[in-house]
């Protein structure tokens, strides 16, 4: 499957009815998630054109352009980095994904400054509970990102 996105205006008109085409290849991309940096819209997915599931971006501007063709590698490596999540505070966008090490699934996650560059690498470890995390979700509250995701 393929990464598509659609701008839609206030009154609810589709302003892309074919979609952009965000990431596409062979492999499957899956799972997007999408925010506003008070710039470009930062879309992030998991990606398998490595084999295993790895996290890329990409910026797409207000016009509807993608300018980071290809992606962005966020996390990429040994074992299973997926389900990303994203939040932005209005200028850098947190990028948040599952990472899969020895059969326990960890919380990971980088920040994304603007212009698409990972800020982070290696990634950051977010401390959570016991047991193993999985598909986080990411909010900016005004002050601080928050993050959960449930414990298995």
């Amino acid at each position: 499957a393929d990464v598509y996105a659609a701008r839609v205006s206030l009154r609810g008109d589709a302003l892309d009815p074919a979609g952009i085409v965000v990431a596409s290849g062979p492999a499957a991309q899956r799972a997007p998630k999408v925010t506003f940096d008070g710039s470009d819209f930062v879309v992030a997915w998991e990606d398998h054109r490595g084999g295993a599931a790895d996290v890329y971006a990409a910026r797409v501007s207000s016009a509807g352009v993608v300018l980071d063709r290809g992606g962005v590698a966020v996390a990429t490596g040994a074992g299973h980095q997926g389900a990303p999540a994203v939040a932005s505070d209005g200028a850098q966008v947190l990028v948040a994904w599952e990472h899969e090490d020895d059969g326990r699934f960890a919380l990971r996650a980088a920040r994304w400054a603007p212009g698409g560059r990972v800020l982070d690498d290696p990634p950051l470890a977010l401390p959570f509970g016991g047991g193993s995390q999985r598909s986080p979700v990411a909010v900016w509250n005004v002050s601080a990102y928050r993050y959960s995701a449930p414990a298995l």
